[in-house]
Formats: structure tokens, sequence, C-alpha cells
């Protein structure tokens, strides 16, 4: 273990505040995060007008920032894990971490109403604003699987940017299994990542990007809970 606690370290709240204090209302604050694992920036995102998130953002991240913060680049990304309050961890042991134990770990399991969540897994927002629909269901697919033991379903999209500048958006593809109860105890949440179908989509203003066919292909043995009744498909952007 290499934390106990998922606060910001030193005294980074406390200048969040000075800051906020000093500029007042009238000034917009915008924060950077720079970091590498899931925190609680509740106070920061309470003080703050906008957080880009920057993670490791490698040798060229100086010149991704500035470019995205003077408006020269549209941000797109979606948060690869939840971000909790601090109090998470008075109820989740830090020293054990079996995903599956009740009441399990990470987003496969936590409940998105949980008190505790302060940000969602997949949570990103963007200048501009998309609208993703589905022009075709395949509702519930029973079992169809083929002799490789994968099962597979076609689907199409429609991602439409309704905002007045480019931008891009990453679709993500959920699969709902039907057996959500795990060995470890656990329950599952109805929604379960299966993949990125793409590409981020690029769309500019105003205009709209269908996928006419997209096949999603599950491994049931890769599964955490075997798919012996079937699953639903749902894209969400």
């Amino acid at each position: 273990m290499d934390r106990s606690s998922i606060e910001l370290p030193g005294a980074q709240d406390t200048l969040v505040d000075a800051i906020a204090a000093a500029v007042g209302p009238s000034t917009p604050v915008v924060s950077v995060l720079i970091h590498g694992a899931s925190m609680d920036i509740g106070n920061v995102l309470n003080k703050s007008d906008a957080v880009l998130d920057a993670f490791y953002p490698g040798m060229f991240g100086a010149q991704a920032l500035a470019e995205t913060l003077f408006g020269e680049n549209t941000p797109g990304g979606k948060l690869p894990y939840t971000y909790y309050r601090k109090t998470y961890v008075d109820r989740i042991p830090m020293t054990e971490f079996s995903m599956a134990t009740a009441p399990g770990r990470g987003y496969r399991y936590i409940n998105p109403t949980d008190q505790d969540i302060l940000l969602p897994f997949g949570h990103g927002l963007s200048y501009t604003e998309f609208n993703v629909s589905c022009t075709s269901t395949p509702g519930l697919v029973l079992d169809n699987r083929g002799a490789d033991g994968n099962a597979s379903v076609d689907v199409a999209f429609s991602v439409q940017n309704v905002g007045e500048v480019q931008g891009g958006e990453t679709v993500l593809a959920y699969w709902r299994p039907l057996n959500r109860t795990n060995p470890g105890g656990a329950q599952l949440l109805p929604l379960q990542l299966h993949a990125f179908p793409g590409p981020t989509l690029h769309v500019a203003r105003r205009s709209r990007h269908t996928e006419e066919a997209l096949r999603l292909c599950q491994s049931c043995n890769d599964a955490t809970v075997a798919i012996n009744n079937g699953y639903g498909v749902v894209i969400c952007g």
C-alpha cells in the first residue's frame, strides 16, 4: 500500500482555498490536475469554475494543456476510473482490494448513486455537446455464441454534435449482464463496459456522424460472470 488517504497531498487544498479567496467570485478559476490515481478533488471542484484533468501528460503535455486552455483544442476525454470522496476509505479498507468481495470494488460494483462517489467512471466534459443514439437496437441476445465461445451482435449508432465548435466524442459500449451474482458475494451493476468501439469520433459543429455497422464481440470465457442467460448492449457517449 503506497497511501492511506485519497485526499490531495500536502497543503494543496489550502492553496486552492487561498487562490479562490484572493481572486474573488468575479474572476474565473481554472484548475489543472496532474496525477496518476483517483483522488478526492471535491474542494477543487467547489472552488473552481473549470477543472482540466491532465493525468500524466508526457513530454507534449505542456503544449496540449496550453492549446486546450486557450481554446485551440477541444477536450473530450473520459475518466478511466471513479473519483471517490475521502470518506470512501472509511468504508472500504485500503489494505484489502479484492474486486469481487462484497460490497465490491471499482465501477463494476459501486452503485453510481453511492454517496461517496464524486465523479463516476466515464465522466467527461467538452467545449461542445454531443447526442449519442442507437439507430438500431439489438435488444436481448439469447446465447448467441459461435463455436469459438464468442457472442456477437451488430449495432448502428449516431453521434450528433449539437454545439458550436468541432469536437471529438469517445463512444462507450456496455453490456448488460442478466446474471449479476458474483461468487465473491458482490453484485455486478446493470452496465458493464465492453469496449471502445473505435477511435474518438471527430464531428464538425452542428453535424452528425453515423456508424452503419458495428460488431461487438464478448468472450464468455473472459467475462467476470459467465453469460449463460444472454445479454443486452447499450451505447453511451
